[in-house]
C-alpha cells in the first residue's frame, strides 16, 4: 500500500510528512466526494443483523451504500497518523 498522499497541484508527499491541518482537510475532502475507509466497510460488514422491521431496512440501506461508496486507505492512514500524533481524529 503507497501512503504517499498527491496534492492538488501533483506534488507527493508522505502521509507523516503531512502536516495535521493538511490531514483533516484531506479527510474532509475525502468524506465530502463520498470515500469510505476499508475499515468502515469490514466494520460493517462484521455486524450482526438488528431485530425489527424498520431497524434491519435502515441497517441494509446503510449497508448497500457503504458497499457501492468508493473505498480508499488513505481515510484509514490518516486516522493512524493523526492517533499517532495524539490528535483526535473522530469528527475532524
Amino acid at each position: 500500500m503507497d501512503d504517499l498522499w498527491t496534492t492538488k497541484d501533483g506534488r507527493e508527499v508522505a502521509v507523516p510528512d503531512m502536516e495535521t491541518s493538511h490531514i483533516r482537510n484531506c479527510i474532509r475532502m475525502l468524506k465530502r466526494k463520498g470515500f469510505v475507509a476499508p475499515s468502515t466497510v469490514e466494520a460493517v460488514m462484521s455486524c450482526s443483523e438488528p431485530s425489527g422491521e424498520a431497524a434491519q431496512d435502515l441497517f441494509f440501506q446503510e449497508l448497500r451504500a457503504i458497499c457501492r461508496a468508493p473505498r480508499t486507505h488513505f481515510l484509514d492512514l490518516f486516522d493512524i497518523e493523526l492517533a499517532q500524533r495524539g490528535e483526535k481524529t473522530d469528527g475532524v
